[in-house]
This record gives C-alpha cells, structure tokens and sequence, in this order.
C-alpha cells in the first residue's frame, strides 16, 4: 500500500535522496504537493532533489513557492541563492 500522509511522503522523499534514488525522492514529493501544495517542507526538499537532477528551472520555480509560502524560511532563500550563484540565468 503506497503512503498518502505528506509526512510520511516528505519523510520517505529524503531517505531517498540520502540513499542517491533522486526519482523516488522527486516522486515522493510531488505525491505530497499533490495532497496539500502548500507543504512547504517538500518544495525544498524537491527543488534539492531537482537540483541534483540538474533540472535547476524547477528547483527555482519549488523554491520560489515555498518562498512564497514562508517568507521567513531561510533555507528556501539560500538555496535559491545558491542555485542562482551556481547557475546563473
């Protein structure tokens, strides 16, 4: 039986990524955005995976919403930072 509970998605998307299985990761998360898009902890999370996949247009583009979400979340801010440092547009 495939989880439906954000936090067990969210949860199960990192030890993915810990793990190099950044697909299942990226699944995972967008699993979790597709229950509750305001989940700002898997915008992160997935513009991380994202950006390993070098697929930096959608790491941004997570980033940005969680941003949007959680203005005060400064791990959002600097990873986009990051990600606009490390490939400019």
């Amino acid at each position: 039986q495939e989880p439906s509970n954000i936090t067990v998605l969210h949860d199960l998307a990192v030890s993915y990524a810990h793990s190099g299985k950044l697909a299942e990761a990226a699944e995972c998360e967008r699993k979790a955005l597709a229950i509750d898009e305001g989940f700002v902890p898997a915008h992160i999370e997935l513009a991380c995976v994202l950006s390993l996949m070098n697929e930096q247009d959608q790491a941004r583009a997570h980033l940005k919403r969680a941003i949007e979400l959680e203005p005060e979340k400064k791990i959002a801010l600097k990873n986009l930072a990051e990600i606009k440092l490390k490939y400019p547009l």
